[in-house]
């Protein structure tokens, strides 16, 4: 999966200075460290998840949210947020930091699961099909589960990227799936396919590459 996502980024070519917004454990900023030789920095609010780091890839993560760690503007040239502003409290908040910390023509790449009405047709669909019950849009909120303060469909988060001061470079499904298999490589080349030529995007993710305008 993560070697996927990379890939999604080859356009910013080398010499990258990339920040990781919810870097996790690293996986994704150490891959981009080893395998593209990238200066790479991370965030994370998870001391677990930077101990891990530190044990398993000798990352150094930034502890907290990235609002209060006081980055100087203009210092990176990506910033990566895979999974991590539907969680967040002020989606445009956060949009705003990313501009600011780019230098001028830097990347945005950005990954949310897709709240496209092509994907809730879908979901609906099958479950006709099979004769199941049809799954609630958004599921209620439960004590320890995951919990997405915003949902995006592809129309939303490009409007407000563009108005933010960014330019769209790509929008495609992302490949989520971290344990692939042939059936789930053929359910993502499909969708990308029709995503192109259609602009449906039935995937379970949608996945966004910007760059700052100035």
């Amino acid at each position: 999966m993560w070697s996927k996502r990379l890939a999604l980024l080859l356009p910013a070519g080398s010499s990258v200075r990339l920040l990781d917004i919810g870097a996790g454990i690293g996986t994704f900023v150490a891959m981009a460290r080893d395998r593209l030789g990238w200066k790479v920095a991370g965030t994370e609010v998870s001391s677990s998840a930077i101990t891990i780091a530190r044990e398993r890839y000798d990352l150094d993560l930034l502890e907290g949210q990235v609002e209060e760690l006081h980055l100087a503007p203009a210092s990176f040239d990506m910033v990566t947020l895979w999974h991590v502003l539907e969680h967040v409290p002020s989606p445009a908040k956060t949009l705003a930091i990313c501009h600011r910390l780019l230098a001028p023509r830097g990347w945005l790449a950005i990954a949310v699961p897709n709240d496209d009405e092509a994907r809730s047709w879908l979901v609906q669909a099958k479950a006709s099909l099979t004769r199941s019950s049809k799954p609630a849009r958004y599921h209620k909120l439960e004590p320890g589960e995951e919990v997405h303060l915003s949902h995006f469909s592809g129309r939303v988060l490009t409007r407000a990227l563009v108005e933010r001061g960014f330019s769209i470079e790509r929008t495609t499904v992302d490949d989520q799936y971290a344990s692939p298999t042939a059936r789930s490589e053929a359910i993502v080349r499909a969708y990308r396919v029709i995503r192109t030529l259609t602009g449906l995007n039935f995937g379970q993710a949608t996945f966004v590459l910007a760059r700052k305008k100035t």
